[in-house]
């Protein structure tokens, strides 16, 4: 007895196929771009405290006042010169804003500062969040970076 078996995939089980890839690449590629914003304000943050260190070790070092000087929206940058005397600016990524914060931070010759200061980033995420990191810099000098999300 002979029997004739076809082999492959209807049409109907190629389309149920299709749709769920389209569905989980849909759902990938959300959560890689969250990602992604995240992983850009972080190291904005993390960069901006290393900066803030960079500059107050200069101070110090040349027993001389260092500013680091902070553009706000719409330029979200900041800038300060380092060791060999360059000015350095630097722009934040697309998406990371900076929302709050004094617009100089001045570093006295003993590496303190005459206040206590607070840089704030932020983006917003995919699902309607915003991350938030916040640079306090306390008037010894010394940076600190912390971080939250704010859910709607």
């Amino acid at each position: 007895m002979k029997r004739n078996r076809e082999h492959g995939f209807t049409l109907l089980e190629g389309l149920v196929v299709m749709t769920i890839l389209a569905i989980t690449a849909a759902v990938a590629s959300s959560i890689a771009l969250e990602r992604i914003r995240s992983t850009r304000i972080r190291v904005s943050a993390e960069q901006f405290a290393i900066d803030l260190r960079a500059a107050r070790l200069k101070a110090v070092s040349n027993r001389s006042p260092v500013d680091v000087t902070i553009f706000s929206d719409p330029t979200n940058a900041y800038e300060y010169s380092d060791g060999h005397g360059r000015l350095r600016q630097i722009r934040l990524p697309s998406g990371v804003q900076i929302t709050g914060s004094d617009s100089t931070i001045s570093f006295q010759a003993n590496g303190s500062i005459l206040a206590g200061t607070s840089t704030i980033f932020e983006t917003e995420l995919t699902s309607g969040s915003v991350e938030r990191w916040t640079v306090t810099t306390s008037i010894l000098g010394n940076p600190r970076t912390t971080h939250y999300r704010v859910v709607p």
